[in-house]
């Protein structure tokens, strides 16, 4: 009866000692919802899946945006009066004359 006591008293100490050890919350909340009656091999055995798994899972990256505040984005806006277009519209015109003339 004295060393079945030892015994339990050295698989609680060295459960302990594992679950000091463990760093991720998420694996010591699923241990106290489903593994309350666990021995401890079976734990280690749980725990090193669960390390596995999330190794194996790529995290999501995420992106934050910043608002600075309010901006003048019409600063760097030319007037259409001062806008040259002209040498755009020969370039297109010199395109859909070349698509045409392939057409025919």
């Amino acid at each position: 009866m004295a060393d079945e006591s030892t015994r339990d008293a050295a698989v609680a100490a060295l459960k302990r000692k594992f679950e000091q050890g463990l760093h991720s919350g998420d694996v010591l909340q699923f241990f106290r919802l489903h593994a309350r009656k666990d021995n401890s091999g079976y734990t280690v055995a749980q725990a090193r899946r669960f390390a596995e798994t999330q190794e194996a899972i790529n995290p999501k990256k995420s992106l934050r945006i910043l608002q600075t505040g309010d901006r003048d984005h019409s600063a760097g806006v030319v007037p259409p009066e001062r806008a040259n277009f002209q040498p755009l519209l020969d370039g297109f015109e010199k395109i859909i004359q070349t698509v045409l003339n392939d057409r025919t």
